[in-house]
């Protein structure tokens, strides 16, 4: 692989120093209707097929896969008026974590970068097993390795446009047959490329450590390349957060701004920041990666949610309010991602 040492973004192979202040887990561009709950609830019904507005975006924060439009953005015009902001606050790279399945539009995300003058890091591979094309359940998992390959080192949807993350790599509770076959997939196609692995699970069942002994002992994933995702739905449980970290994989958390991450699970951000706090005090803060995961409308600034400086303006801050010093604020949001999505295939991180 030619471009092992470097991050490949949609504009091309870049130094990893280039990189900055990185958001690891967004979604600038996505289609995100495997989650819609049409029906009515709690008056919601009549929103369910109108655009998302200042009328009802509230509502659709609190419950945000009642709507079909909340679950939709492919105007990459609006997406680089709010990602503006990010950098202004003095962010420079994002990852978008939408892979096929939620939509993923590389010409969309050029666009976003041209724009706004950012890095952006795209996503290949596979969501969740109700989100899979038709062909994912009958295709050898060689094949889909090849397919992802040529995303990273080729272009990826017809164009010469590439990823650079493998992720996220979408997986239920339980994990289905056909998602283990992606997570096999995506395992072959780090050993190809050197790109870490993004985990999305909403660990409901407490399944991450089965699949990270699925990519490191049976696939020979080093845990350093392995991104385990969407850990902040988990704080409250300090046994299983240490179960995780232990592996020594990047710790996501990636939920920074959204209460209620899924219908019915509510983590504040002083949750997260606590979570963060205890976790730098074990000894986890080179693990550690931060983003918002925003991929509802309704959480967008110009729908009055926090938007994708949030991190920036509120959550730093407050992480150096509990006393968490500088040069680790800086090691989470620069360092780690760096060395995260720099290729490698050595057998550290």
């Amino acid at each position: 692989m030619k471009d092992l040492g470097k991050v490949i973004t949609v504009n091309g192979a870049v130094d990893p120093e280039q990189l900055g202040v990185t958001l690891m887990h967004e979604h600038l561009l996505f289609t995100c209707l495997m989650w819609f709950l049409e029906g009515d609830h709690r008056g919601l019904g009549s929103d369910a097929y109108t655009e998302v507005s200042a009328d009802n975006a509230a509502w659709l924060r609190e419950f945000p896969y009642r709507s079909r439009e909340n679950l939709i953005n492919t105007d990459w015009q609006l997406s680089a008026r709010e990602i503006r902001r990010f950098k202004m606050a003095q962010g420079r790279t994002v990852v978008d974590s939408s892979n096929l399945g939620i939509g993923r539009d590389v010409w969309g995300l050029k666009q976003i970068a041209d724009d706004v003058g950012i890095n952006i890091v795209s996503g290949t591979g596979y969501y969740v097993d109700h989100a899979h094309p038709w062909y994912v359940a009958s295709t050898p998992v060689e094949t889909l390795a090849e397919g992802m390959i040529a995303d990273i080192t080729t272009g990826a949807d017809g164009t010469d446009i590439r990823c650079g993350i493998i992720g996220e790599i979408g997986t239920s509770d339980p994990v289905t047959d056909s998602e283990w076959k992606v997570l096999h997939a995506s395992a072959i196609t780090h050993h190809a490329t050197g790109s870490v692995i993004q985990i999305h699970a909403l660990h409901e069942m407490r399944l991450m450590p089965s699949i990270l002994d699925f990519l490191i002992e049976e696939h020979g994933v080093h845990p350093g390349r392995i991104i385990a995702g969407h850990m902040d739905l988990t704080t409250g449980d300090q046994e299983y957060l240490e179960r995780v970290a232990k592996y020594g994989t990047f710790f996501e958390l990636d939920g920074f701004g959204h209460p209620c991450p899924t219908d019915g699970v509510y983590v504040s951000d002083d949750d997260r920041m606590s979570a963060v706090k205890w976790l730098v005090a074990e000894g986890h803060e080179d693990q550690l990666l931060f983003s918002h995961d925003i991929g509802l409308k309704a959480r967008l600034a110009s729908f009055g949610g926090p938007g994708w400086d949030h991190i920036m303006n509120v959550i730093i801050p407050g992480l150096g309010g509990l006393g968490i010093p500088a040069e680790v604020i800086t090691k989470i949001i620069v360092d780690n991602p760096r060395r995260a999505l720099t290729l490698n295939m050595k057998t550290e991180s």
